[in-house]
């Protein structure tokens, strides 16, 4: 029996994997090996946490999901009740036979941690550094917010951000009702949508689109038969905190051609 999960919490993004009795549960993971150190943790796939359990004669197994080598760095390296068969937390003791049984770490594969937990009580993080001939180490101090994170955003744009506020867990950058850590592009252009509406018996093009809390935004346009450049006809801002409508009126002037609208913001 194999139970796991992908949870999304205030503190970025946990992976729960447990392998029941005689049970083989598995997590292919693609991020790139860059050894020790904080780089892991900048645009990388990171995690908040990985909790691993084991009952009787089961195993976990973490492993490349190409045959390219990689890696898989979490800030905590949460391992269940099942693990302390093989860890004594009180006297830094591990039974390496018995916790390689248990948890099979590919040869082309490695795991980064900060912080190591054994049945919820914190561990000498040194004692599992090397492990596995240096499949399993530390990386003693990563920073805070992870670093900065490089997200495209499309047209030959990205955005970088804190990897906090990337992988954050209550806000939606975007506005698309997805929390940006559960988002694979949480700074995505706006999704608009116009129509033609008669305000004052004059036409406009009403441009709207869900606009996320606390969010300034600067609507622009273009006449792509003109070959006209991009420019800003005006911005409006959603002072809530939380989503809404937002709505903007273009005049149709006598003459115009069709026109092509964005939306943009800064994260």
């Amino acid at each position: 029996m194999v139970v796991s999960g992908l949870f999304f919490t205030a503190h970025g993004v946990f992976v729960k994997l447990a392998a029941g009795r005689f049970g083989l549960a598995s997590l292919e993971w693609p991020s790139a090996d860059r050894g020790p150190g904080e780089a892991g943790f900048a645009n990388n796939s990171a995690l908040g946490a990985l909790t691993l359990d084991v009952d009787e004669f089961g195993q976990i197994l973490l492993s490349p999901s190409s045959s390219a080598p990689a890696a898989l760095y979490v800030r905590r390296l949460e391992l269940g009740p099942g693990f302390a068969y093989f860890i004594d937390v009180t006297n830094n003791i591990v039974d390496f036979d018995g916790l390689e049984t248990a948890l099979d770490i590919d040869p082309n594969f490695r795991l980064y941690y900060n912080v190591v937990t054994v049945d919820g009580i914190e561990l000498n993080a040194t004692v599992l550094d090397g492990a596995y001939n240096g499949r399993l180490r530390r990386v003693a101090n990563p920073s805070v917010s992870g670093g900065s994170v490089v997200t495209t955003v499309g047209g030959g744009f990205s955005v970088q951000a804190p990897w906090s506020f990337r992988y954050s867990a209550s806000i939606d950058s975007d506005g698309d009702g997805v929390a940006n850590a559960a988002d694979a592009t949480p700074f995505a252009g706006v999704n608009i949508a116009t129509k033609v509406v008669s305000l004052n018996n004059q036409p406009y093009f009403e441009i709207g689109w869900n606009a996320a809390p606390g969010t300034s935004y600067s609507i622009m346009a273009n006449e792509p038969a003109a070959g006209t450049a991009w420019t800003r006809i005006g911005s409006i801002s959603n002072s809530n905190t939380s989503s809404k409508v937002l709505k903007f009126y273009d005049p149709m002037s006598q003459g115009t051609g069709a026109k092509t609208y964005r939306v943009v913001y800064t994260p």
